[in-house]
């Protein structure tokens, strides 16, 4: 089997984990499909990037790990694309980007407390 087929089929028994209610298997298949992706020399978007997006609505915000004094200095923290790339931005300008594997909220952190790198 290769990558690509692993990955469909991940993708399947995840979304007939989460019909059935049984969140566990849900997560696991998630999980492994995420994994195989990076591990495939083409990485496909994310396909459980709405059910995040949806959990995110119904939990009433998107989540964030930046003080009110960051968000106020101009510091965001924003998803692009729904490949599970996370983007810290300054006033919009990209300061760093985190993969699925690299978003920690000790990451973050760093890069925020980071001298200038003009």
């Amino acid at each position: 089997m290769t990558i690509p087929e692993a990955k469909l089929e991940a993708q399947r028994k995840a979304i007939d984990a989460l019909a059935r209610y049984n969140f566990m298997m849900f997560g696991y298949w998630a999980a492994f499909w995420t994994h195989l992706n990076n591990l495939d020399d083409h990485r496909d978007p994310d396909p459980f990037a709405p059910l995040v997006q949806e959990a995110r609505k119904l939990k009433g915000a998107t989540p964030s790990i930046l003080s009110k004094e960051a968000e106020q200095q101009g510091l965001s923290l924003e998803e692009p694309d729904s490949d599970g790339t996370l983007e810290l931005r300054h006033h919009g300008q990209v300061l760093a980007r985190f993969t699925q594997t690299g978003v920690e909220v000790d990451n973050v952190l760093k890069e925020i407390h980071q001298p200038s790198k003009n």
